[in-house]
């Protein structure tokens, strides 16, 4: 499932990973936010994002999609 949250305006997906049947969640961020470019292992501790299983992904969209 995909959708345009309303009070950030980011694009998210949710979706179930086909070999272990859990759910996966996305969000995009745009190039303004502070955290745009940086690589999921490279987000410091101290900003205390919390995320059940850690963050394991991050990339740039396909714009052409």
């Amino acid at each position: 499932m995909a959708w345009q949250d309303p009070v950030t305006g980011y694009e998210c997906i949710i979706m179930r990973d086909p070999k272990r049947g859990h759910l996966r969640g996305f969000v995009g961020v745009p190039p303004e936010h502070p955290l745009f470019g940086f690589k999921h292992g490279a987000i410091p501790p101290s900003l205390g994002i919390e995320v059940h299983g850690g963050l394991t992904y991050s990339a740039p969209c396909d714009l052409t999609a």
